[in-house]
């Protein structure tokens, strides 16, 4: 009987096989699916059209900027020449902050038409062809840069 019951005792504590292990590194390393692209890039595109309608808000702002870091991280990792491109819209972006702090609402000009679309082509296609994984990475680096103060400010 004391054997048994300690075996019971031990059984109680031993490692345990997960069976949803599987299907949580698949979910990680498989490209993101269509409904998830959408909720993924939807709202950006809600954001811009609300700043150009000239009915956008900080948080549209702050959705755009997070894209932007987002995408910069990334295009390091891929490529240089698709640096230029994001930091032109960066630029934009940090033209655009500067505006809404000077006339007290937020809105787009020539530079930011011209460069933000583009920005938000690429994050598509990055989300199209990055998987949950590395584009968790690269949001942690993201933040990991905030703290250092190397991207556009955010809340």
């Amino acid at each position: 009987m004391k054997t048994k019951h300690r075996k019971d005792a031990h059984a109680k504590h031993r490692l345990r096989a997960d069976p949803g292990a599987f299907f949580r590194v698949m979910a990680r390393v498989q490209p993101f699916t269509q409904p998830e692209q959408t909720s993924l890039t939807l709202p950006l595109r809600v954001s811009w059209q609300s700043l150009c309608t000239g009915q956008g808000t900080e948080e549209d702002f702050h959705n755009l900027a997070c894209c932007a870091n987002v995408c910069l991280l990334r295009a390091e990792e891929i490529d240089p020449l698709l640096v230029v491109p994001v930091q032109h819209a960066q630029d934009a972006l940090m033209h655009m902050l500067d505006r809404a702090q000077r006339l007290g609402h937020w809105g787009t000009d020539h530079l930011s038409r011209e460069h933000i679309p583009p920005l938000l082509d690429l994050y598509e296609q990055l989300i199209a062809l990055s998987t949950p994984q590395q584009m968790h990475t690269a949001m942690q680096a993201v933040m990991l840069r905030m703290q250092r103060g190397q991207t556009i400010p955010q809340p």
